[in-house]
């Protein structure tokens, strides 16, 4: 029987901010070993997991950046840290959803803009969205969030949508 394995760092997010920083990372090296190591997290219900450890603290923009490291992959490793990023895990991309949810309005806005340039840069992005949370998340998070994020969701909205007409 193994010793370790990815379930290691699970307790690390359920302390301090620190420790749970810390544990995103050493959990994002550990998975960006293998393919092999990422199939085991998803067996596991990594995202489902991560979620239920994440969503007991508050979240930051900082945490938000290590789920973007772990759902996606810079196509290039000159490029700044948000340019040429493809999404390549939609389980995460439900993961992120479910986060915004609770994460406060400063952080989801930031986040919110974050999608929306990861969306311009790369039409693979999009195509994740679609077999992913799709649209509709986007519409539903305009009645429920406050004013401050509405330009920017509704920039999302227009994106998915021109994208989907000129795709068909």
């Amino acid at each position: 029987s193994k010793i370790g394995g990815i379930q290691i760092c699970f307790p690390l997010l359920n302390l301090g901010k620190q420790q749970q920083i810390a544990g995103l990372r050493i959990l994002i090296g550990i998975l960006n070993l293998s393919k092999t190591k990422m199939g085991e997290f998803v067996a596991l219900n990594g995202f489902s997991v991560l979620f239920e450890l994440l969503s007991q603290h508050t979240l930051t923009s900082n945490t938000f950046d290590l789920l973007f490291d772990l759902i996606s992959f810079r196509n290039s490793i000159k490029s700044p840290f948000h340019v040429g990023r493809q999404i390549i895990h939609v389980e995460g991309l439900y993961l992120l959803m479910d986060l915004i949810r609770i994460a406060p309005l400063g952080v989801k806005s930031q986040v919110f803009e974050y999608l929306l340039d990861l969306f311009y840069q790369l039409p693979e992005n999009l195509e994740m969205w679609r077999r992913g949370p799709g649209i509709y998340v986007f519409l539903a998070y305009i009645l429920e969030c406050k004013k401050d994020v509405h330009n920017v969701l509704i920039e999302l909205v227009k994106k998915l949508a021109n994208d989907a007409l000129s795709g068909e």
